[in-house]
């Protein structure tokens, strides 16, 4: 048994209204609001399909005229927006942070003045693409005396005629544009506008085109006004780097901003100093010597000292500081230096410049880099991407040179050999000093040999003398030796010479004797021989 639904009651709020397509049986309500790309969005009512058809021959709008194609996607109203298509996203949407970038300049004219007749002054040309706004920017220069910055604030431009405006088509790189009567002339645009050029507009932009010369750069390169490029002179000098950091604090520049955080840069290095040993060779001028120094680089303050090493009996008075703590210009100073003049930080020595093996110029004296510490070397590794290899130390030793030892003259038979040694060692003969030591422990060591006469080429002997045998004593407290002849059956002998000389000399040779052999048998007091 089916129950069917209860009537609604004709109560306002509670009447039904038919869908707008008669054979559509569906009640709802289609939703019309939606989010695309993050934006919101409403879409169109379906169709009434039950109406007749439209109007083929009914002319359409100018606007809905225009194809995509033809026009870029953009269609430009009478207002000055472009009108919104109802297949895609609002034009404000699409386009939004969407800016066509041109640079340009315009010509101003200047009275009374004997240095220019007129000036070139750039200009940036900015394209709103989401509303057809536009505004005109001047690039600021240092020390231009002319207010620069936003030279036309942000709106809608009417052209020359008073009712249309600026639209893309207008804008082209070599093309003048007219805006309240002042003329601009386009130069280069960004390469986001030439992209979007030939991707909505299907034109190219030509390249970008010079701007012309402006008499007032070149009077300001050549006195040194402004900074210009490399080898064209256009730098600044010293007093006018000081004036210009003086006219800035005095307009409230922070101290921090005016020569770089010098307090940042102390708290971060404080006590942390690079140390390199170096050598300074001045043997080439006269009374020059060749003298090892410790060069000091103050992190903190960028700062160098440079230290003096002592050397135990060098002859010289110890002079610790060889150049007090002060910044360490690059530049040759020769006949320039001044106490007074203050040298720029990107003149001075930094630690980049600091290598093993080259010379760091101190005031006009080449100082050779030798070693650094472990620290030293961390910290370059760390910081500036030196290789172990750079930093390996120098050997700066020299060859040490031998000197020739004095030849000792023949001995001339006065006293001993010692003796006669000191008349070549001093001008003052001393008496040699004896070993003491050896004189009270080798007392009465005495080493004795049985020695013969032997034929040589300058002497030669009877046989009498051949069969004559002698005992050679070597006493080992002085090295002194003693040779008596051993006479009779009995053991009896008879002292033949003394000779006092040193157990290295060959005093046999240097005895005025016939020569001695050894017959290799030790001498014995109470036999003849053994």
């Amino acid at each position: 048994m089916s129950y069917s639904n209860p009537p609604i009651p004709k109560l306002p709020g509670y009447t039904v209204s038919l869908p707008q397509s008669l054979g559509d049986k569906r009640l709802a309500k289609n939703q019309t609001l939606s989010y695309v790309n993050g934006y919101q969005r409403e879409d169109t009512l379906r169709e009434v399909r039950d109406l007749p058809p439209r109007d083929a021959t009914a002319t359409a709008s100018p606007t809905q005229q225009l194809s995509p194609e033809a026009t870029g996607t953009f269609g430009h109203s009478k207002s000055g927006t472009f009108a919104d298509s109802p297949s895609k996203l609002p034009q404000w949407v699409e386009n939004d942070r969407k800016v066509l970038r041109f640079f340009g300049y315009f010509k101003e004219g200047v009275v009374e003045s004997n240095v220019e007749n007129h000036r070139v002054r750039k200009i940036i040309l900015f394209y709103y693409l989401e509303d057809g706004s536009m505004h005109v920017a001047e690039p600021k220069q240092d020390n231009s005396g002319i207010p620069q910055g936003t030279f036309i604030k942000r709106h809608v431009f009417l052209k020359d005629d008073g009712v249309s405006s600026y639209t893309p088509q207008d804008f082209a790189v070599g093309e003048c544009v007219s805006i309240y009567g002042r003329t601009f002339f386009l130069v280069d645009a960004d390469p986001f506008t030439r992209q979007w050029y030939e991707n909505n507009m299907g034109t190219t932009l030509q390249p970008a085109l010079p701007y012309p010369d402006d008499p007032i750069d070149q009077y300001r390169s050549t006195f040194g006004l402004t900074k210009g490029a490399k080898g064209m002179g256009g730098t600044t000098n010293q007093r006018m780097d000081d004036f210009k950091g003086y006219i800035e604090a005095r307009l409230g520049k922070p101290s921090h901003l005016l020569e770089g955080d010098k307090l940042r840069q102390f708290l971060e290095n404080n006590k942390r100093v690079l140390r390199f040993w170096c050598v300074w060779d001045d043997r080439q001028s006269m009374y020059g010597d060749r003298r090892p120094y410790v060069l000091h680089y103050f992190l903190e303050d960028d700062t160098v000292e440079i230290l003096e090493l002592n050397e135990n009996n060098s002859g010289r008075d110890p002079f610790p500081v060889f150049l007090r703590r002060t910044p360490l210009p690059k530049a040759n100073l020769h006949g320039t230096a001044t106490t007074t003049q203050k040298p720029r930080k990107k003149d001075c020595y930094s630690p980049a410049d600091f290598r093993l093996g080259q010379y760091v110029n101190v005031y006009n004296r080449d100082f050779l880099l030798q070693d650094a510490d472990r620290f030293t070397k961390a910290w370059l590794m760390d910081n500036l991407g030196f290789t172990p290899e750079e930093l390996q130390p120098v050997e700066i030793r020299e060859p040490e040179s031998v000197l020739p030892k004095p030849a000792l003259p023949p001995f001339n038979g006065y006293g001993t050999l010692q003796d006669s040694l000191q008349n070549c060692l001093s001008l003052v003969p001393k008496p040699p000093r004896r070993d003491m030591h050896r004189l009270m422990n080798k007392d009465k060591i005495i080493l004795r040999f049985t020695v013969r006469m032997v034929d040589n080429d300058t002497h030669k002997h009877s046989p009498i003398d051949k069969q004559r045998r002698f005992v050679l004593s070597y006493f080992m407290m002085d090295d002194t030796i003693q040779v008596c002849v051993l006479g009779g059956g009995r053991g009896r002998r008879a002292c033949l010479c003394v000779l006092n000389v040193s157990a290295n000399h060959n005093c046999l040779q240097m005895f005025p004797y016939p020569r001695w052999t050894h017959l290799g048998m030790p001498y014995n007091e109470n036999r003849a021989a053994i």
